[in-house]
């Protein structure tokens, strides 16, 4: 702590340094930019001047208590406002004490700023202190100058401070049995309903308690911090909750017991929109889902957008459910008017969780709701599941298979199956597929089906396909060097996402690979899985440079998802790949779908190929309707490179 012997080391600051006696009223000593602030003659007529007589009952009990803490090393820095020479000056200024030659406790005071400058250099609206004295029984008994400015001559009860007894009890108690209380408020004033910080310290005098009130305006602060909370809980582009939003909802929910239902809403093929039309309309196209959402569900417990396109929907558990899912299946469905697309139809998957029955924190409940979403999709989209059991399970392998795929390429843990596809006009194997069969030692025998999702949320679908490609071609010309040239008219058929088409790398790879294995292109057939997402230019751009270098190009699950046939003439496809699930029906209905698919293919000069043959009955059927290149489980299941019949053999 400085004493007053070390003032002179202080003299040469740029800034108003004084030592104020708050026992005597006087100033004891300043520096020479201190005379200016102070607008003095002379360091003795400052030093002369009696600050009593403006000084109300307030400020010299704040400023006696202020001591008491500089004793104790206390400093504090606050904006205040003088008076010199009965101008207003408000300044932000550090207050801290110093030990006088006598013995006495003396308050050092250094400008840091005045608001007249603050507010020309930084253009900053700030606030000024107001002191009140308020007596035993909440009476006023003084004030500070800005205190008057603020309320008038009328106030005289501190309950008149607040917009409630109840608030101002609350307040006083406080203060009375801590002795000091803080707390930043929502107060009336005259001006207007502001946020106020409130700094009260009881002060024991031989007349009794008195509370000393110190406060000043935090309204624009607090209002940018209420702003930034709102910018925290709710999505930008939607003003829905966003996902940190809903989620302490929701904790605040599972705090008190309160049961509720999640429905986790996922646009189905959403990224196409985005592809195709660009981000801004997808944007648009977001916002009319969220308008919608929130005026079908407005009594919904909260709506909020998790992400991309992600929403979810928080309602009671005591609600008819699948009134509900389906109440939202078809607010989605519904067509969107928007401007430059036109009417636009997109569909949700939904997947439902109850907490707790379904979950026992937030974050379970919330991981369970998107599982059984994903089966929803699953299940062919546009429909809601039910969280399960047997769901659960599913999460778990998933888990499982993301640790573990990782490391299965390094560790040789793929292998490739071949199945037989034949062409029953001539009773000649027509080609192979290769599939790639992943022989985990932790989980079994996995088909691509079940793991290749999960490959393509770890970013390995190219990776993997890359690796079934060369393997393949490998196989195919050490067979054709085995056999002599027996396997020279056989074709590869192996399958390729539709979203490796878009990757120009991944097209420069297979030209690469099909020249290093001396492997002709015309013997090569790409099978073009997720045919649902062709409408992506990019994609067919793809496709068609494939087809130029001599594949051929079959569609895959033709007949059973969302491919437009409008696109058919722009593919270059050389074949068509009926689904399984039509050739499964195939005996009771579906045969004049066939029938009628055949017929379009033929006019294109576009070959069909069938899969999923399991039966004899199926078979008579496609070859009498003119379909006869066809694989299934009656020519044989998948068999190792050994097993494989030569052409002329089946």
């Amino acid at each position: 702590m400085l004493t007053e012997s070390s003032l002179d080391a202080l003299r040469s600051l740029h800034n108003p340094i004084w030592v104020y006696d708050v026992e005597l009223f006087k100033i004891r000593w300043a520096n020479d930019q201190a005379l200016l602030f102070w607008e003095a003659d002379s360091e003795e007529e400052l030093y002369h001047r009696d600050f009593k007589k403006n000084m109300s009952e307030a400020i010299y009990t704040l400023l006696s208590n202020n001591l008491v803490e500089y004793r104790h090393g206390h400093e504090h820095t606050q904006w205040w406002t003088l008076f010199p020479k009965n101008k207003r000056k408000e300044i932000y200024c550090h207050y801290s004490g110093i030990e006088l030659s006598d013995g006495r406790m003396a308050m050092l005071a250094q400008v840091v700023v005045t608001r007249e400058l603050l507010e020309t250099e930084l253009s900053l609206h700030l606030s000024t202190t107001t002191v009140s004295l308020w007596g035993a029984q909440g009476q006023l008994k003084s004030a500070n100058p800005m205190f008057v400015d603020l309320y008038g001559e009328s106030l005289s009860q501190f309950a008149e401070l607040f917009f409630s007894k109840r608030q101002a009890d609350e307040v006083w108690n406080k203060a009375f049995d801590n002795n000091e209380f803080e707390v930043e408020i929502f107060l009336p004033t005259p001006l207007g309903e502001q946020w106020h910080y409130l700094h009260l310290r009881v002060n024991q005098t031989v007349h009794g308690d008195v509370l000393v009130v110190r406060q000043f305006d935090v309204t624009e602060r607090k209002q940018r911090e209420l702003h930034h909370k709102y910018l925290a809980i709710v999505d930008p582009l939607t003003q829905l909750k966003n996902r940190y939003g809903v989620l302490q909802q929701l904790e605040g929910f599972a705090a008190k017991g309160l049961p509720f239902s999640l429905f986790f809403i996922d646009l189905d093929n959403f990224k196409t929109i985005n592809d195709y039309y660009g981000h801004e309309q997808g944007d648009k196209l977001l916002r009319a889902l969220a308008d919608r959402l929130r005026f079908r569900f407005s009594r919904s417990l909260s709506i909020a957008r998790l992400g991309g396109d992600e929403f979810l929907l928080v309602d009671a558990c005591d609600v008819e459910l699948e009134q509900v899912a389906n109440q939202l299946i078809n607010a989605v469905s519904e067509p969107f008017n928007l401007e430059v697309l036109g009417d636009l139809r997109i569909t949700a998957s939904i997947g439902i969780a109850n907490f707790p029955s379904d979950g026992e924190s937030v974050d379970a409940i919330l991981r369970h709701a998107d599982a059984a979403m994903y089966e929803a999709k699953g299940r062919g989209k546009s429909t809601f599941v039910y969280f399960s059991k047997n769901i659960s399970n599913g999460i778990k392998r998933r888990h499982q298979m993301r640790q573990l795929l990782g490391k299965a390429i390094s560790q040789h843990e793929f292998q490739i199956a071949y199945l037989p596809v034949v062409d029953t006009q001539t009773q000649m194997l027509f080609g192979v597929e290769a599939q790639l069969q992943w022989n985990s030692p932790e989980l079994g025998v996995i088909k691509p089906l079940e793991f290749m999702p999960v490959a393509e949320e770890n970013g390995m679908t190219s990776s993997l396909e890359y690796y079934a490609l060369e393997k393949s071609c490998q196989q195919t010309e050490e067979w054709i060097n085995i056999t002599h040239g027996d396997f020279d008219a056989l074709i590869l058929m192996i399958d390729i996402s539709v979203r490796q088409l878009s990757c120009h790398r991944f097209i420069s790879s297979i030209r690469a690979l099909l020249k290093a294995n001396r492997m002709d292109p015309q013997r090569v057939m790409l099978q073009v899985t997720g045919s649902q997402h062709l409408d992506n230019e990019l994609a067919i751009k793809g496709l068609i440079q494939l087809h130029e270098m001599g594949l051929k190009i079959a569609l895959c699950g033709f007949a059973s998802n969302n491919t437009s046939f409008t696109l058919l003439h722009r593919l270059s496809l050389t074949h068509l790949k009926l689904d399984a699930k039509i050739i499964a029906e195939i005996e009771r209905g579906t045969g004049p779908i066939v029938k009628a698919l055949l017929s379009m293919a033929k006019s294109m000069e576009i070959k069909v190929l069938a899969e999923g043959v399991a039966r004899q009955e199926q078979l008579d059927i496609l070859n009498e309707l003119g379909c006869f290149i066809c694989q299934g489980g009656m020519f044989g299941n998948f068999k190792e490179t050994k097993n494989l019949k030569l052409p002329g053999l089946v």
